[in-house]
């Protein structure tokens, strides 16, 4: 039976960033997933992204509406990347990195979309698109480990 051939076809909101880049400068965001120096009030390690630990009151970044933005991930291999509200393109740092084994390297590709990410044993930085086309203003990224999102 011969099967009636189709394109695949993204929507709007995942059209293809790869050759895309951002606007200027100020659209490129070293994010690192780390651990802080420092406790919280119950005595836990805290959890950082950029050494700052979570308070809902301050943010380190904002984007604007229509922009493409780009951001380097850190220690991805510990901690899994989440932002709220966009999915991210993969546009570098997977295709061709000896850290990651077989599996890894045959499922993350550049160019596929992720909602959350997490490489294990990846050394280097990986970088990742995505166009703010829902709002302008702050936008909500953590670990996406529970015990580290809720500290």
């Amino acid at each position: 039976v011969d099967l009636e051939r189709w394109e695949l076809t993204y929507p709007a909101y995942l059209q293809n960033l790869q050759n895309s880049p951002p606007p200027d400068s100020t659209c490129s965001c070293p994010t690192d997933l780390d651990k802080c120096s420092g406790k919280n009030e119950f005595g836990y390690q805290e959890f950082c992204v950029n050494g700052e630990p979570f308070d809902p009151l301050k943010y380190i970044h904002t984007v604007k509406f229509g922009e493409i933005v780009e951001r380097t991930l850190m220690n991805i291999d510990d901690h899994p990347y989440h932002q709220h509200v966009y999915p991210f393109q993969l546009v570098g740092g997977v295709d061709g990195n000896d850290d990651l084994d077989n599996e890894q390297s045959t499922y993350f590709r550049e160019g596929d979309w992720h909602d959350v990410i997490r490489v294990k044993n990846m050394d280097g930085d990986l970088s990742v698109r995505y166009r703010a086309d829902v709002h302008t203003g702050r936008i909500f990224m953590h670990c996406h480990r529970l015990v580290h999102e809720d500290r």
